[in-house]
């Protein structure tokens, strides 16, 4: 985003009017004109100046957001207009105070809404992620009056030796993934569990705590429309700023 000055206009020669227009519009500048011949108290004057103000700054915000989606150009013209110009004949449509602040808070809205559904969709993904090293598993990891069952992780060295390890004390074993480490699913009796556990600790390795409330393939399923619906959304944010952009560029 580039640095603009704030500069006020506050009166000049009628016969200059378009003159003046067109060398704000060729430094790709938003003019905001006061254009009521009455007198008006200083403290209206005051709090004008200061929603011009509000507004200066905003519309900054504004087409800073939408100058992506405006009409691609030549590069000439994006060292000249490195951003969307507001046109002379919109001033008086940007001096309708309401239109100007409807504009400004929905686009501040919709930057609001699509900042929450990326991070969203970052943390769906990062989830998945945690899903796959699971394979096919096909049930919640949890124990029972008389059994536990558990998903552990292992440095691919030690796997087989803990596997041997464990297989002598009756514990059912299924690799469920390999990466960089090995995933596997014990199942055994309550009575061994922390036995087993005391296992997994001696060969460094980890218990993958089961954070989701479905089985595995089930929450996938519902994570990845969780991640359709947002990124449909995302896209329909998209498109109502490109329309924003058409309508004033």
């Amino acid at each position: 985003m580039i640095k603009q000055a704030k500069k006020y206009i506050l009166a000049f020669e009628k016969e200059k009017q378009e003159r003046v227009f067109e060398l704000i519009k060729n430094q790709g500048s938003i003019e905001v004109i006061e254009n009521n011949k009455q007198d008006k108290p200083q403290e209206v004057v005051n709090d004008n100046l200061k929603k011009i103000d509000y507004l200066t700054s905003s519309l900054e915000f504004v087409i800073g957001q939408l100058t992506p989606y405006a009409e691609k150009k030549s590069f000439l013209d994006k060292i000249k207009y490195p951003k969307i110009v507001i046109k002379n004949s919109q001033v008086n449509n940007f001096n309708q105070l309401e239109k100007t602040e409807n504009l400004i808070n929905r686009v501040v809205d919709i930057q609001k809404h699509t900042s929450s559904l990326l991070d969203k969709q970052k943390e769906n993904e990062r989830k998945l992620l945690d899903l796959e090293v699971l394979g096919n598993l096909e049930f919640v990891p949890q124990d029972t009056e008389y059994t536990f069952s558990s998903v552990v992780t292992l440095f691919q060295n030690k796997s087989e030796e803990f596997l041997a390890q464990t297989l002598t004390k009756g514990v059912y074993q299924r690799q469920l993934s390999v990466s960089s480490k090995t995933y596997l699913l014990l199942i055994g009796l309550s009575q061994i569990k922390q036995e087993v556990l005391k296992l997994v600790k001696e060969y460094k390795g980890e218990v993958v705590d089961y954070q989701f409330n479905h089985e595995p393939q089930e929450q996938k399923r519902i994570i990845k429309q969780e991640l359709k619906e947002s990124t449909e959304q995302v896209v329909s944010y998209q498109q109502e700023l490109a329309k924003m952009a058409k309508e004033i560029d």
